[in-house]
């Protein structure tokens, strides 16, 4: 089964690795094809051939890929916003409301 946020993305994304990753999962809301990772058809021969040809002949801009990708992992993925959502969901709880959620943000 899949899982709501691959966690394995986003520890390669804190890494500083250049991320490949399916549009699923909401990839498409914080990965920008070709700017801080790549979004790849959903195929097994999709994701070799982008890693043949970026490990080929795109190495270096795969590095600068890689380090934008760690800064919107930083953003997106920080424990301030996860502390800050989680509030927001207890206290929306506590006083009888329904949270409002926008994919798999809270807002």
């Amino acid at each position: 089964k899949d899982s709501p946020m691959p966690r394995s993305r986003t520890e390669a994304m804190l890494s500083g690795c250049t991320v490949l990753s399916s549009k699923y999962h909401n990839a498409d809301e914080f990965i920008e094809h070709g700017v801080n990772g790549f979004i790849v058809p959903d195929n097994p021969l999709s994701y070799a051939d982008a890693i043949h040809n970026l490990l080929n002949y795109c190495y270096r801009d795969c590095v600068e890929i890689g380090q934008k990708g760690k800064a919107t992992a930083q953003k997106y993925f920080n424990i301030d916003r996860f502390l800050d959502d989680l509030e927001y969901l207890i206290t929306e709880v506590a006083k009888g409301n329904k949270p409002i959620y926008k994919g798999n943000k809270i807002w």
